[in-house]
């Protein structure tokens, strides 16, 4: 390895990053986890009124935690690919520039 300091950079680079990127993902986890709740909440009680009030059907209800649920699965996703990119690059550098 002929320059450990601009690994030990990258190190230091790649775990800043995934602390940010560990809170984003908890961040969409949180909202994810807040509108099931309400959608259980308002399917399990008198949801038909609460629908009608927000002007909004079960479908649509469903179309929604699907979609949060696809957005979570991409940012997780994508960071991880993010994270392994950044890991390559620094397995190349350890193995000599």
């Amino acid at each position: 390895m002929k320059n450990p300091e601009n690994l030990v950079l990258q190190l230091m680079e790649l775990r800043s990053n995934t602390v940010r990127m560990q809170c984003e993902i908890e961040q969409e986890y949180e909202k994810f986890q807040v509108a099931l709740s309400g959608v259980l909440r308002i399917l399990s009680g008198d949801g038909s009124t609460i629908l009608k009030a927000i002007q909004g059907s079960p479908e649509e209800v469903k179309g929604y935690l699907i979609q949060l649920a696809s957005q979570l699965r991409q940012h997780t996703t994508e960071s991880l690919e993010s994270l392994k990119i950044e890991l390559d690059n620094m397995i190349e550098l350890a193995q000599g520039e």
